[in-house]
């Protein structure tokens, strides 16, 4: 890997790694804190550079998503193609230009600042500025935002795209000089910008939120002029025949037609748009503040990790050429994609968007208790405890849980919980030590085709296995995943499920975990209302698998993980 390659994975996992802070910042174009969430999900195919840059380019054109990642994907779509120093100015020319024209209104005080403060520093010919001339530069763009956006003044920040790109450069170019080891002191450069008035209301929220791409020959000049009065934020990226549309409607249908009208579309999504404001890490009373980090692999939603008070560390999905991270994939197209025979993996972060995001929590935290997927599963834990070795022993805890999926899920949950009430470190860990015990999980597999192809199960094994209808029932444990039995139909998961919950005292409010896959209707309609008669004192969630169980497992696998209270 050259050192531009990897000054791009340095960049990437400096912005993944304070994502959550982008976020919570996020008041403009709407308060729908997704900023941070888009551009790393638009900015992942950096992390994965191929020999011809062309196809990185063309990755990001498929990525992008949402305003901010729209914009940022057409300048990193010209800015990638660098093959050296000295091509440097040019390729931030370009992306300046390419991510200008990509916006219906272009404003000042956003991340097209902070483009085009980069574009005039790099202009004279090399050698490159120094690094502190650059934070400087690209920092005074950052602070101008709110002097012309005024929902970032009444906010109190800085504009959350202009902040995610001056922490990528700032990452990029200290890479570059040898300085990767440098802390980018973002607390101190952008004092009281980084935290919401409590009294801000922002403006009224609502519309849809549309990502499409379509094959068409027609300029964006004319796409512009034909969507005029349907949609707002507005950013036009064309790439060869495709163009790429991110916009906000109230008029979903009537701009569905004539999108219709301009070529094929080939990729639709459209969401609500939600005012989020999410709450900021838990504070002790004397002061002290300890987080929660799990790994994604536990069935915990993005949404309700950040409100337990828990980071995430994303595992990614690959799905052919794409790599994206787990937190941020849909799972109904990834098991549509399973279901025609497709082929979809996981792997661990990249170890710089891992070491990048410790080092953030440890900055930011008294102390880390990092909850690790179990070391039968992957990696994570032992890097996680060479890094601790290194340089982060007085902040971090690892624990290798020896769990995944809904046990993980319970064990991050119940400590996060414990951690709230109880202020003493040690405590808190022998309370996980506790849960990482008697926490138990069972996964009912639908087919065994899906094991097979993930190398978890022999080809033959499973082809056999699922002509006879044979339905395994596994354990994932700190030893591996362990077979508990099988069954023919799911009435004889549903009668195994039961067993399991008759071992359970009601009196000792015993929590439960119910994961779906693609199956959500039928557990909610059959399996949910089984687990509220037979432990009607229970907590009962019902949430999804975690993508890095599910695209292995396949569709149709279900999963009861359980403690028995505590």
């Amino acid at each position: 890997m050259n050192s531009l390659e990897s000054a791009f994975i340095a960049g990437y996992a400096s912005l993944a790694a304070w994502s959550d802070l982008i976020d919570r910042i996020n008041v403009f174009p709407v308060a729908d804190s997704d900023t941070g969430a888009n551009l790393r999900c638009s900015l992942t195919p950096l992390t994965t550079m191929q020999a011809d840059r062309k196809k990185t380019a063309d990755l990001l054109a498929c990525s992008a998503l949402g305003n901010s990642g729209n914009i940022g994907a057409a300048f990193f779509r010209h800015f990638v193609l660098v093959d050296s120093r000295a091509d440097l100015p040019a390729r931030a020319a370009a992306g300046q230009d390419a991510a200008l024209a990509a916006v219906a209104e272009p404003l000042e005080g956003t991340m097209l600042s902070v483009f085009a403060a980069l574009a005039e520093l790099l202009s004279p010919s090399p050698p490159l500025p120094g690094t502190g001339l650059i934070r400087e530069i690209l920092g005074k763009a950052v602070l101008d935002g709110p002097n012309h956006l005024a929902a970032l003044r009444e906010a109190g920040v800085v504009d959350a795209g202009a902040l995610a790109m001056f922490i990528f450069f700032d990452a990029f170019f200290l890479h570059l000089a040898g300085q990767q080891d440098t802390e980018i002191p973002i607390h101190d450069l952008f004092a009281g910008r980084l935290c919401v008035h409590s009294d801000f209301r922002p403006a009224g929220i609502g519309g849809i939120c549309v990502n499409t791409v379509v094959t068409t020959d027609a300029a964006t000049g004319m796409v512009e002029k034909n969507l005029a009065g349907l949609v707002d934020s507005l950013v036009l990226s064309p790439n060869g025949g495709q163009l790429t549309i991110h916009a906000h409607t109230n008029q979903l249908d009537k701009l569905h037609r004539q999108l219709a009208q301009l070529g094929r579309i080939t990729r639709h999504h459209a969401e609500p748009i939600r005012e989020s404001m999410p709450e900021p890490g838990t504070l002790f009373s004397d002061g002290t503040v300890v987080s929660i980090l799990t790994d994604t692999s536990a069935s915990l939603p993005h949404d309700l990790a950040r409100q337990e008070h828990i980071t995430l560390l994303d595992a990614w999905i690959i799905e052919g050429s794409r790599a994206r991270p787990e937190s941020l994939c849909d799972p109904a197209p990834i098991y549509q994609t399973l279901e025609k025979g497709d082929r979809v993996t996981t792997a661990q972060p990249p170890s710089e968007v891992r070491n990048r995001l410790l080092e953030r929590l440890c900055r930011e935290h008294t102390h880390i208790i990092y909850l690790c997927t179990g070391s039968a599963y992957t990696g994570n834990f032992a890097a996680s405890c060479k890094r601790r070795k290194n340089d982060l022993k007085d902040r971090l805890t690892v624990l290798d849980t020896g769990a995944a999926s809904g046990r993980l899920a319970l064990i991050a949950l119940l400590t996060a919980r414990f951690a709230r009430r109880i202020h003493d470190l040690k405590e808190i860990i022998d309370f996980a030590r506790a849960r990482m015990a008697d926490c138990s999980e069972y996964v009912y597999i639908d087919r065994l085709r899906y094991l097979a192809r993930s190398g978890r199960l022999s080809k033959g094994s499973g082809l056999l296995g699922d002509l006879l209808g044979i339905k395994l029932i596994i354990s994932p444990t700190a030893e591996g995943v362990r077979k508990i039995g099988s069954a023919r139909s799911p009435q004889d998961q549903l009668d195994h499920a039961r067993t399991i919950l008759d071992t359970l005292d009601p009196g000792r409010q015993p929590v439960i975990l119910l994961q779906y896959s693609d199956n959500r209707p039928w557990i909610e309609a059959t399996v949910l209302p089984l687990l509220r008669r037979m432990q009607p004192e229970a907590e009962i969630l019902c949430l999804p698998l975690s993508l890095s169980s599910g695209v292995h497992m396949g569709p149709g696998t279900w999963s009861l993980a359980l403690t028995p209270g505590i």
